[in-house]
């Protein structure tokens, strides 16, 4: 199996040995696939993931607006954006950055994001409906991987440099 990098993995400098390293193309096509594929139902899958993390994490649901239709578009715009613009990873980098840092000054923790992340992978699995993509195993893993790379960021970002010595 050849060694690939995973397409929102950005290299920081022209003299980064990872360059030379190919994005794994197929994983970045099996994700815009699965999410192409939730189409109509779509619109199910904030909803949905929300609806998870106020069950079993209630105490987090302070963090939230009482009317979440807007926080269910954005939710669904954002990863709309990191799936249709997983090839570039500088510009995906650069949204994500700024999201981090605006979620920190809605309260969101680090050890919130991996919950968030498990809870839409199992809302991406229980949206997808597609027969030409199942959901099996490895694209539960792709999706996984793609989010911890998102939080990741995200979490980064929130931290600010003045964290960073």
């Amino acid at each position: 199996m050849p060694i690939s990098r995973h397409p929102l993995m950005q290299n920081t400098s022209r003299n980064d040995p990872a360059r030379r390293i190919p994005v794994d193309q197929f994983a970045a096509s099996r994700l815009s696939e699965s999410f192409a594929a939730l189409g109509p139902h779509a619109s199910r899958l904030a909803p949905l993931m929300y609806t998870k993390l106020f069950a079993r994490y209630p105490a987090l649901r302070r963090l939230f607006p009482s009317d979440m239709a807007s926080q269910e578009r954005k939710l669904l715009d954002s990863l709309l954006m990191v799936v249709d613009h997983m090839r570039e990873p500088a510009r995906v980098r650069e949204y994500l950055v700024g999201l981090g840092r605006r979620h920190l000054s809605y309260g969101a923790a680090p050890e919130h994001y991996p919950i968030v992340c498990r809870l839409l992978v199992e809302a991406i699995a229980e949206t997808s409906t597609s027969n030409a993509l199942p959901w099996d195993a490895a694209l539960e893993s792709e999706w996984t991987q793609a989010l911890q790379i998102v939080s990741d960021i995200m979490i980064s970002a929130g931290q600010g440099p003045a964290t960073h010595h």
